[in-house]
């Protein structure tokens, strides 16, 4: 788990300003588009290199999602197979699914609220 909330955490350093970009070309006022570099160069400008990085903090704070995703999968996982008293300990596909669905939807819930007003500050605070 900690190999993967370090690999987020790198995603998160590498596509964040490209993310920041790509956000502030959707807000703008479509009538003189610009290039992915002279906004960049743009944003650069009104707030330092650091502006490309604009949100990064909620960015590595939502890498949890995953671990919470994995953790709650094992935990039911282990909660059905010893209430079944399976030998091998495997779960059905089916089963596999669900519980995964499941796992990923709690992680989504819990993680949303923050994932949601952390892009509507970028929008109302570009």
């Amino acid at each position: 788990m900690l190999l993967g909330a370090l690999a987020g955490a790198l995603a998160q350093i590498f596509t964040i300003p490209v993310s920041v970009i790509a956000l502030r070309q959707q807000i703008a006022d479509n009538t003189n588009s610009k290039s992915l570099v002279e906004v960049g160069s743009e944003i650069v400008q009104e707030n330092g290199w650091t502006g490309l990085w604009t949100g990064l903090k909620p960015g590595l704070v939502l890498t949890v999602n995953p671990a919470i995703t994995y953790g709650v999968f094992e935990r039911i996982k282990a909660l059905v197979l010893a209430r079944e008293s399976r030998i091998g300990g495997r779960l059905s596909v089916g089963e596999s699914f669900w519980i995964g669905v499941g796992s990923k939807t709690l992680a989504t819930v819990v993680t949303y609220p923050y994932i949601f007003v952390s892009h509507l500050s970028l929008v109302i605070y570009p």
